[in-house]
């Protein structure tokens, strides 16, 4: 069906070589069915572009590339995209823009809170610091920081937010013990991360055989 032109499968095929389900893991070819899907406006393949070039998977890094796409995808309502771009604000504020930190805190601001709207319990937990702790250029808010943090993980659509019931499990821990978060290169040889992404993936596997 991809070789047809059927978006979705693109993306699906994309993904399928991501994770080497299937077929031999190869980011190369991921990169290249996504890329094909992001020609026709596909928000996800858009944003998993996006992502190659941040991490240099399959493609050669390129954080500008990856910042290009995750504005795209982010404009056509795509949540991961959105977070992804205000962490690239966040993270490497010089990328997209010279305007100066204050300008890319606010455009930070501005898509953590389109993430979270559209359900991205990340972006939700993100804004639940930026005014615990007055981050970017906030005023420090407790009472609006935990509105953030325990708004039962409902969107503004009503409807239930993505992950949620795994976010609540991670928010119990961070409650029991001094955690950093920090941001890991995928696939680059780190061990708990590599466990994790053979962990995901066999997960993944078994639930496509049930």
């Amino acid at each position: 069906a991809a070789a047809q032109g059927n978006v979705s499968a693109m993306v699906n095929l994309g993904q399928l070589h991501y994770l080497g389900h299937g077929t031999p893991q190869n980011y190369a070819r991921a990169a290249e069915w996504f890329a094909k899907a992001a020609e026709k406006g596909h928000p996800r393949a858009i944003n998993n572009l996006g992502m190659a070039y941040l991490d240099g998977m399959g493609v050669e890094m390129d954080r500008k590339k990856a910042g290009q796409y995750f504005i795209r995808a982010a404009k056509l309502g795509n949540a991961h995209a959105q977070y992804n771009l205000a962490t690239l604000y966040v993270q490497h504020p010089d990328v997209l823009t010279a305007a100066g930190r204050t300008k890319t805190d606010a455009l930070a601001l501005q898509w953590f809170r389109k993430s979270a709207a559209n359900g991205h319990p990340a972006a939700m937990e993100y804004l639940a610091d930026v005014y615990r702790y007055g981050k970017l250029g906030q005023r420090k808010n407790p009472k609006l920081a935990e509105s953030w943090q325990k708004n039962n993980w409902i969107k503004s659509d009503k409807k239930p937010a993505l992950n949620s019931d795994l976010w609540e499990r991670l928010l119990e821990l961070l409650e029991k013990h001094e955690v950093k978060i920090e941001w890991v290169k995928g696939h680059a040889g780190h061990a708990e991360n590599e466990r994790c992404d053979r962990l995901a993936v066999e997960y993944y596997k078994n639930m496509k055989e049930m």
